[in-house]
């Protein structure tokens, strides 16, 4: 009785890899009205699809990275700016209690 060991076949399977090149797209994209697609989708039945839709846009809009900044292993989350303290009195801080 065999006890594993390499075995022809064995293992996943590769996934084919589609390399859309960007004058692909381009010319692709250039035969559509893409503004009428997007249109679409914003209208779309399903409400998923609009909210994807509308992040996605409004991402691009604002300038948001299309994926998370990750440093090494450190994946970065957050980013906390602080500012100088205004002139003028200072405001009374009470702790929090929980």
């Amino acid at each position: 009785m065999n006890r594993g060991g390499a075995r022809l076949g064995a293992g996943r399977k590769p996934k084919p890899m589609l390399v859309l090149r960007k004058a692909l797209a381009e010319q692709i994209l250039g035969s559509v009205d893409e503004f009428e697609l997007w249109r679409e989708l914003l209208c779309c039945d399903d409400y998923r699809v609009r909210l994807d839709t509308l992040k996605y846009l409004t991402d691009r809009r604002d300038g948001k990275a299309p994926q998370t900044a990750v440093a090494g292993q450190l994946k970065i989350e957050k980013i906390i700016l602080t500012m100088p303290a205004l002139p003028g009195p200072k405001p009374e801080v009470k702790p929090a209690f929980d």
